[in-house]
């Protein structure tokens, strides 16, 4: 008889792993759960898991997601998940049927290896985690959440509303940084035709005449080379600086220490907070209006939560909401939401509309978010556009008080 390896979780959420005999792979996976275990893979033969899951992730190479917006392939995954799960087809059967006829390459793949983690035990959320490069890790909360409780097609729906909102800001942003972007490229053309070929030819002019640059024309100039030979110290010094914050959030201790400073910052910090308040608010009105319990629905509302200290500050809401403290109360002590957003919060928990305060708050710092990041990208077009044009204004008085000098320096001569 075919003898099965297996890595499971027992009833504590332990994991457990060892080998099992049976005539197939669905023999053993029912044998595992009449012993009381939760198989996350089972395999034929003595190969370890882990190699299993490393050969089926090289095989999907899809490319990474944007930093802002959604993975194509992820969004296509989803719209067509939830077009036949609507038709009353098992998620399951609608990932098979994906990796069987989808006629996208891309999306035949990711399904495949999909289907191969769910026929071997594991949920879709914890087949979602195994690509970190194609879905968020907020978007796997959401589906663990639909799967517990039973509300997966709602959640996925959910989760495309969210993923065409995010890619409607990317769009927004593209648009709005592309002038600034063109001006500065520009501006730095110009410092470099008047730094490497207008100023050294000034500069033989000046020797030849046996005259000197005035003081502004010289701190000028100065200027110019300063910023054209400062760049590449400037991209260094951000390279090391972005490759030390990527090894402090490789702990625990260093991503709650540089997300806490995430949340100081004068324009990041409200697009943060914005952004994860309304993701696990308007999760959390989903979960409440599917009549889940308070301390599960917060349970799952922590996980899609990126940022480690409003994660923590939520359960620690959790803990308190536990003992018999009110939602408002325990979200004002953990100052997880605003004055504005708590008396909402109080009037709909006194009218036991709970879920529809959380949904009017999570729509609420969505439209803040959209504000913030408009904010944001005015502020960084103001300070882009500034700086070009006052080194294109500094460049081109130093040629007119250059051109000066030397007209002098010939009459005197």
């Amino acid at each position: 008889m075919p003898r099965f390896t297996y890595r499971a979780l027992d009833k504590s959420g332990a994991s457990v792993s060892g080998t099992v005999d049976a005539p197939d792979r669905r023999a053993a996976l029912r044998t595992l759960r009449e012993q009381g275990v939760s198989p996350l893979a089972v395999h034929e033969g003595d190969e370890a898991p882990a190699m299993r899951e490393t050969k089926a992730t090289a095989r999907v190479q899809l490319g990474k997601r944007p930093a802002l917006g959604a993975h194509p392939v992820s969004r296509k995954f989803f719209q067509k998940l939830e077009r036949l799960t609507a038709g009353g087809l098992p998620p399951g059967d609608a990932v098979r049927l994906l990796a069987t006829r989808s006629g996208d390459p891309a999306l035949k793949r990711l399904s495949e290896e999909i289907w191969r983690d769910l026929s071997e035990g594991r949920t879709l959320a914890e087949s979602v985690r195994r690509f970190p490069d194609v879905f968020e890790p907020g978007e796997a909360g959401l589906i663990e959440a639909g799967e517990s409780t039973g509300t997966l097609a709602a959640a996925i729906t959910r989760l495309l509303a969210l993923q065409a909102a995010r890619e409607e800001l990317r769009k927004k942003l593209t648009a709005a940084l592309a002038y600034p972007t063109l001006v500065c490229g520009l501006a730095g053309v110009t410092i470099a035709l008047f730094v490497f070929n207008l100023l050294p030819k000034l500069e033989s002019m000046m020797q030849a005449l046996n005259a000197e640059f005035s003081g502004a024309s010289y701190a000028l100039i100065t200027i110019a080379r300063s910023t054209v030979y400062g760049l590449p110290l400037f991209a260094l010094a951000a390279a090391i600086a972005v490759a030390r914050m990527k090894t402090m959030r490789n702990t625990p201790a260093g991503r709650r220490k540089t997300d806490a400073l995430l949340l100081r910052l004068p324009l990041a910090g409200p697009i943060v907070r914005h952004a994860e308040t309304s993701g696990f608010s308007g999760l959390l009105g989903t979960l409440l209006a599917s009549g889940i319990s308070a301390t599960e629905a917060l349970r799952l509302a922590e996980k899609p939560v990126s940022n480690e200290m409003i994660r923590q500050r939520l359960a620690e809401a959790r803990t308190q909401i536990n003992e018999g403290v009110s939602f408002s109360a325990a979200f004002r002590r953990q100052g997880l939401l605003d004055e504005a957003d708590l008396d909402i919060l109080t009037v709909n928990e006194s009218t036991g509309t709970l879920h529809a305060g959380f949904e009017e708050i999570g729509k609420s710092h969505f439209g803040e978010l959209d504000a913030a990041l408009r904010r944001l990208v005015n502020t960084l077009s103001a300070i882009f556009l500034g700086t070009a044009f006052a080194i294109v204004f500094f460049c081109l008085v130093s040629v007119v008080l250059s051109v000066l000098q030397v007209s002098q320096g010939m009459i005197s001569g």
